[in-house]
């Protein structure tokens, strides 16, 4: 499976795909929304993992702007997050109709980010 990774901390963004790679899956990353699109526009990932907290635009405006491209309106999406329960359960309501999202908070494992893909319909 091909997953896009949006984040905007290298070191992170590399970990996770160094760890996603381990399991047999490629990886693309993407440092901001803007390239996010690009990523999306030329390769056409499988699936992705975006943080929620980025650099010009947040993760739901990430998220908006790839479900307006035809092939990837239904690919599983998983948001990373340090926010609160609160936050947490509004950023929930905002992505009600966007797709399939699941959500795992930081820190977390690649295990706990692969379990939040299958539950969002990733095939792995």
């Amino acid at each position: 499976m091909l997953i896009l990774i949006v984040e905007d901390h290298p070191v992170t963004a590399t970990c996770l795909a160094e760890l996603l790679g381990q399991t047999g899956h490629k990886t693309l990353i993407a440092p901001d929304v803007r390239e996010a699109e690009k990523v999306v526009d030329d390769s056409h990932p499988d699936a992705a993992i975006i943080d929620y907290l980025l650099p010009g635009g947040d993760g739901l405006e990430c998220l908006k702007a790839l479900r307006k491209r035809p092939f990837f309106t239904d690919a599983p999406v998983v948001f990373q997050t340090a926010v609160g329960d609160k936050d947490l359960t509004d950023l929930g309501r905002a992505v009600d109709g966007l797709g399939p999202v699941g959500f795992v908070r930081k820190p977390c494992s690649v295990e706990d980010i692969l379990k939040a893909l299958r539950q969002v319909g990733a095939t792995l």
